[in-house]
Parts: C-alpha cells; structure tokens; sequence
C-alpha cells in the first residue's frame, strides 16, 4: 500500500489494537473462559559487532538473561472443545508445533502464548493431538507446577519428554478428565513434574552474543504542511491529535525540525529512529533520503527504516529491499550488523507472506549479492490452526520485535517477553522488547468509523511498567513506541501538555538499563 494518502497510513497502524483485546478475542472464539486472562534459514550473521560508523559511544552490552536451558518434548491429546497449558513457575518457549492428527477440527485454534491455549468448536470432541518442542530455563526450584485447564467434556493428557539429547526421555505422562472440584472456571488441575528428571543430561547452553546495549525509537516523517519544506498538508488536519508538539504543527521535510528532534532524541538517550517507509520516491522515502538521514550523518545518530503494509506481492518486497540495501546501505548513518544494513519489517507485511515468499525474497538478494539484517514484528499476533505456519519469523529473520505491548497486565507482558526472549535465544536471533508510554485515538477514530481506543498513560506509570517488564526479558535492543506517531497518542516528542516530560522519564530509564 503506497502511502500517497495520509489517512490511508494512519488507517492501518489503528490495526496494532490492544493485546489485551485481541486475546480476549481468540479466547471467546475458542470458547475458552478468559477469567484468568491477564489484563488491561536466514543467512548466518555474527552479532557481536555493531558496525557502523556513527556507533553509540559506550560499550555496555546486553547478553540473554537464559543461557543454558532444559529441552523439552510435550505431546498433547485431548477430546475436549479446550484446552490451557500453563507453566506455573517457569517460563516456557515453544520453538516448534506439529500436529499429528485432528487438524480438521471445526474452528480450531492453537495459540502460543507464555502459554497454550487450544480451542475448537463449542461441545467439539474430536481428537487432537499436537507435538511440541520447548525450552525452560534452568531454575533452583525443585518441581516444575503445571496446570491443565479444560472444558467439562472428554480429557486432555500431556506426555512429557526429556529432550536435552538427541532422543527424547518419556518422562511423565499428566491427564486430566472430567471436571475439578475447586478448579474454577478453567477446571483447572495442578501436577508437578521433579526438576531433577528434567535435568538429565543436561542442560543445553544456548548461544550466547553481545550485543551492544541500543535504544531505537519509531519515527514517523509523513507529516506535511502547506507553507511548510514539503509543499503538502499531511495528517495534522485530517486526524487533530488529541496533544500538540511543543513547535506546533511541523513539516518532516525540514531540516531544522528534523536537528532538533534528533537533538531532543540523544539527550533522552536514544540512538537512533527507525523510521517508517511506505516506498521508493514516496514522502517518507523523500524526507529519508534528503532530510533524515543528512541531518543524522551530520549528529552521529542511528537510523534504520520500518518497512509498512506497503509491498502487495514478494517481487516488490524483494524490489524495495534491493533499494533500500543499494541506496541507504553506504549511508554512514544507517544502521548495520556486521556490515549488512538493518530493516525493520511490520508485523502485517511479515505475516502476511508465507514461508516460501520470504525465502524467495532472501534468496533474490542473495542473487544479487545484496544481504541485510532483517528484524521481523509478529510476535504479538496469536496463530491459529497450527503456528507453525509462522515459525519463519524465527527461522528466516534475524531479530524480532514486537511494536505494540501495551494491553497487557505487566506481569503478563513480562512472561510474553521472557518466552520470546528465550525462543529468540534458541533459534539464534536477536530479541528486541518494546515499551509504550499510551494510547489514544480518540480524536479522529469515529470520523473514520473506528472505535475509539484509550490507554492511559497514569502520568508515565504505564511507559516505566512496559519498559521494566521488557527489560526483565533481558533483550538485546530497546524499542520505544513511539518517538512521534502523534495520531495515535503513542508519542514522547515534547508536547504542549506535557512539555518534555516523556524525554525525562526515557533518560531516567535508558541509564538504568544501560548502566
């Protein structure tokens, strides 16, 4: 989708709704209660160096918070329409899925979240069994506490292996039929598996990289003004945010606006912007090549690029990719691993294309001679009818991310983070956790028949949990949501109503990280 129209782009980022939302959603559609619902082969590159030649200048580095780690093989059948699979104190990364039998079940769902939910048809029995692999980290505890819920109908058992060897162990074998007495609304059943029987042979080390600690906030250059650099009223008037910039109303085109928010940007700690692109020759591709990335060659700071729900087909992508590598890829400015520049890709586009796109995309780069570091969003979306579908985002990216954490209890968002932190770890890719200070689309939403979304910002309380819940995750990169998509309420940039306060709180939460 090109980004000519400025109401087009804002229309699709009110796509990233609540978390919280999304799986209350899935939930209701696998017919699961929601009681306990938290609430409100990709080229091989070496990450231990971050080259470029506008680096930041410390040498603090993030290494995984998980490097040694318990395999494990669960193989999980059940009659009943659903089924949760939660591991009570451990975190647990499913790294691979596959269904063995009952993959025509009506309405089946399969979700990985810190946890497995499975849903079919309301009253369906038939029988479903699915494999996993998965990974926890090593722990002190002596018992791993597992609990099953499921509906009142037919049972579910979970066989469990060791799989820290080639072979798996059969362990344990955990069923659960009928309905618990005082198992609440999930009918839920507790079993406890020896952690000792887990450790054997093992654990498995992880591998480990150092990452130079980074903090990149998304950018936005697709606001215009008609008196302004670009010659082209964009988005202020057609979506009135609900807060103003200190500057007021600005033009991504000019320079001087463009110094000063990466002026503002540095002195909270960030840097660099990942700045969203909707394609070659468009007015984000203009303002990237003749204003952003001058403007940061000549302030020392990172910039990389988000490439939108732009390319309609994986001959475009592969086109736009070449692009960016060719004519960004020598910029001082733009951000590289080991020499190949950095792209950031939405969760739309990257979920959108299946497995063989992807690798079509890679390969006609490597044709070429061309490679980047690719860092996929879509961990936030919940898979059905099989994840496995998706494990590209693992298996063919090197990094993902997630752009939008908010919705979310924080000690939800800290499991969600600490299990793809780990999945990441295990695959071998870079993890990137996510922080938000708010929401609010308020503004404009009804006037395009959307339903308007608030997510207040408790006077920053919401931006600091966010940002220690994914910190907790031990990621290799920080990501802030967002330095200025003022639409969405999502901004840090100085306001007229909050002056800098949001620049404040990020130095104060940069430092300690960084530390």
């Amino acid at each position: 989708m090109v980004c000519d129209n400025s109401k087009r782009c804002s229309m699709n980022r009110i796509q990233r709704m609540s978390g919280l939302l999304l799986i209350l959603a899935l939930l209701a559609a696998c017919n699961i209660p929601a009681s306990t619902t938290p609430s409100p082969a990709a080229t091989q590159i070496s990450p231990t160096a971050f080259h470029t030649n506008v680096a930041p200048a410390y040498d603090k580095t993030s290494q995984p918070a998980v490097t040694e780690a318990y395999r494990l093989k669960l193989r999980l059948t059940t009659t009943s329409d659903w089924t949760r699979v939660i591991f009570e104190n451990a975190t647990l990364a499913i790294t691979d899925q596959n269904i063995i039998q009952g993959a025509d079940a009506p309405e089946l769902n399969i979700i990985e979240m810190p946890e497995i939910v499975i849903g079919k048809k309301a009253l369906d029995q038939t029988k479903l069994v699915v494999e996993f692999e998965a990974y926890i980290p090593v722990m002190d505890e002596d018992a791993i506490r597992i609990g099953i819920g499921k509906g009142s109908l037919g049972f579910t058992q979970i066989e469990v292996y060791n799989f820290n060897q080639d072979q798996p162990v059969k362990i344990q074998t955990l069923n659960h039929s009928g309905v618990v007495s005082g198992g609440g609304d999930l009918n839920k059943k507790i079993f406890e598996i020896p952690t000792k029987s887990l450790a054997d042979n093992g654990p498995r080390t992880l591998p480990i990289h150092s990452y130079p600690k980074t903090v990149l906030a998304f950018y936005y250059p697709w606001y215009g003004l008609a008196d302004g650099a670009s010659r082209e009223p964009r988005v202020w008037k057609e979506y009135h945010p609900v807060r103003t910039p200190a500057v007021g109303y600005y033009d991504s085109h000019d320079s001087a606006t463009v110094e000063k928010q990466i002026d503002e940007a540095k002195s909270s700690g960030i840097d660099g912007f990942i700045v969203s692109w909707w394609g070659i020759n468009d007015f984000t591709d203009r303002a990237l090549r003749n204003v952003i990335l001058p403007a940061a060659g000549r302030k020392s700071f990172a910039i990389t690029i988000y490439y939108e729900d732009y390319g309609q087909d994986r001959d475009q992508i592969a086109t736009d990719f070449a692009y960016l590598i060719n004519e960004y890829g020598p910029e001082p400015a733009f951000m590289k691993m080991d020499g190949h520049p950095v792209l950031f890709v939405y969760d739309s586009v990257a979920t959108k294309f299946k497995r063989e796109d992807w690798e079509f995309v890679f390969q006609s780069l490597a044709d070429k001679g061309l490679h980047c570091f690719c860092i996929a969003d879509g961990i936030s979306s919940a898979f059905h009818l099989g994840d496995a579908q998706f494990s590209y985002l693992f298996d063919l990216f090197q990094g993902i991310h997630n752009y939008f954490p908010l919705g979310y209890s924080q000690e939800f968002l800290q499991q969600f983070y600490k299990s793809n932190s780990l999945k990441a770890n295990a695959k071998d890719i870079l993890f990137a956790g996510t922080a938000s200070p708010g929401f609010d689309n308020s503004s404009w939403a009804p006037a395009f028949g959307k339903e308007k979304l608030t997510i207040g910002r408790e006077d920053g309380q919401l931006y600091r949990q966010t940002w220690e819940a994914a910190v907790a995750s031990a990621p290799a990169w920080m990501l802030i949501t967002t330095f200025n998509e003022w639409p969405e309420g999502t901004e840090i940039e100085p306001s007229q109503e909050f002056g800098d306060q949001y620049l404040q709180i990020t130095r104060e939460l940069v430092d300690s990280w960084k530390k």
